[in-house]
């Protein structure tokens, strides 16, 4: 899945700088097919996000800057699922729901530089909020399911969506001149992540909506940057996520588990003005082992990923003029 980013960084004085970056926080593409066991809970589940984020930074005196920022956030989300016509001979009937919404946020941090070779930064990025509306879509429904037609496939159904609230410790420390260590602590406010769809559970459902019951995440990761040669920058570092959910309120729709993170990646000077560079990031998002139990239409399903692995690939470009 193709994904870009674009950062612009103007010098407006001596201590002022404007900035604006565009990119996506995050995204997802999950597809089980429609013949899997937990059709009745998701076949299909795109969820794609695009940021624009304007901001300022002050450099206050040698050792103290700050900054802030802004962003307009757009959202899609793609919602898709089988019902179960409880009658043998009949087939499974079509869940889909699509909405598109837009959403602020904005964004402040510190840096301190206290000793020449140190640099500590904070940051704060505040929640987001989407509020996705649908009109459920649904087809092919057995005669024993046809009233749920009447109930739900009409109605507008509100589903809230909160990207979390998150703040960041990091830091950088030069060990020699061509050699550096960082690091960062982080804290993501996932408890608030809260309504989402789930699929059709029983026949007298007017609702699509559930708690996830999420939890509050910690996060923390370590790296290092060593420069050999004029042109030449390698980087590396590990980093690790706590799970959002546990076991008992895992779903598939959003199969989540704690993240290990491995990354590497080297940049060339090509000339003074342009640098390029290529880096590859493992990440193994865990087992997510989840049991779900959602009434007699769509069953309990038990399992877990025996591979839940992905792999990213980044090429990136500096260009100073």
């Amino acid at each position: 899945m193709p994904i870009g980013g674009f950062f612009y960084v103007y010098r407006l004085s001596e201590r002022v700088r404007l900035g604006v970056d565009a990119i996506s926080d995050f995204a997802g593409n999950f597809n089980y097919g429609k013949t899997w066991t937990g059709r009745y809970y998701v076949t299909r589940e795109p969820l794609i996000t695009g940021k624009v984020n304007p901001s300022i930074a002050y450099e206050v005196n040698d050792w103290l800057s700050v900054g802030a920022g802004f962003s307009f956030s757009v959202g899609r989300l793609l919602f898709q699922s089988k019902i179960n016509n409880v009658l043998p001979r009949v087939p499974d009937g079509g869940l889909s729901i699509e909405s598109w919404d837009e959403a602020f946020g904005g964004n402040v941090g510190i840096l301190l530089r206290p000793i020449a070779k140190l640099r500590i930064g904070l940051t704060y990025q505040s929640p987001v909020d989407y509020k996705f509306g649908f009109r459920p879509h649904l087809t092919n429904l057995g005669p024993i399911l046809t009233r749920l037609r009447q109930r739900i496939g009409g109605a507008k159904i509100n589903i809230p969506m909160e990207v979390p609230q998150q703040v960041m410790l990091s830091g950088l420390y030069d060990v020699t001149s061509n050699w550096s260590l960082m690091g960062n602590v982080g804290w993501q406010n996932w408890s608030a992540f809260g309504e989402f769809p789930i699929g059709i559970s029983s026949v007298k459902q007017r609702t699509l909506e559930a708690n996830l019951h999420f939890s509050d995440t910690c996060s923390i990761a370590i790296g290092q940057q060593f420069r050999f040669g004029e042109k030449w920058l390698w980087s590396a570092g590990f980093a690790y996520d706590s799970s959002p959910v546990s076991r008992a309120n895992r779903v598939p729709s959003l199969p989540v588990d704690r993240q290990l993170r491995y990354g590497t990646g080297i940049q060339y000077q090509i000339n003074r003005d342009i640098t390029a560079g290529v880096a590859w990031e493992f990440m193994d998002a865990g087992p997510a082992p989840y049991s779900a139990r959602r009434g007699p239409l769509a069953g309990t399903l038990q399992g877990h990923l025996s591979t839940d692995y992905l792999n990213f690939v980044a090429l990136n470009v500096i260009w100073k003029f």
